[in-house]
C-alpha cells in the first residue's frame, strides 16, 4: 500500500508537535489518502463508524495498528511498515520507528484502509 516509504524527515519530531494520529494521517497523506480526524476512527465511539476501514488479524504494510498503552482503552496509533516495524509518535521519543513486536502485547486492533479515498 505504501508507495512513499521515506519518512526520515519526520523522525525525531517531538510528540507535542506531531501526535500519533496526526503522524498516521501524514503517512497516508504522503500516499495520496486523506484519513478522518481521530474521533472518527473505527475504535472510537460507534465501532467501524467510518467507512473504508476493515479489521484484519495480522498487519501488512500500511495497516493502522491501535494500542492501549496506558491501560484505559485505545490511546495510541501507528502505521505498520512491514518487516516487524512500525512508525509512531511517542511522548519520550517523538516520531520514531520501532519493532512491532515490542508493542504487540498492548495491541487492540489492526485496520486496513480500503479503496475509499476522501
Amino acid at each position: 500500500m505504501l508507495e512513499n516509504k521515506d519518512f526520515t524527515d519526520l523522525l525525531g519530531i517531538p510528540f507535542d508537535k506531531v501526535k500519533c494520529w496526526e503522524l498516521v494521517q501524514e503517512v497516508y497523506r504522503r500516499n495520496h489518502v486523506h484519513l478522518p480526524n481521530y474521533d472518527e476512527i473505527p475504535c472510537i465511539g460507534e465501532k467501524y463508524k467510518y467507512t473504508g476501514f476493515a479489521p484484519v488479524k495480522e498487519p501488512s504494510e500500511g495497516d493502522i495498528c491501535v494500542y492501549d498503552l496506558l491501560g484505559h482503552g485505545v490511546d495510541h496509533a501507528a502505521v505498520y511498515l512491514g518487516n516487524n516495524m512500525i512508525i509512531h509518535a511517542t511522548v519520550p521519543n517523538g516520531v520514531c520507528i520501532e519493532r512491532f513486536s515490542r508493542y504487540r502485547p498492548r495491541l487492540k486492533g489492526v485496520y486496513r484502509y480500503g479503496n475509499t479515498r476522501h
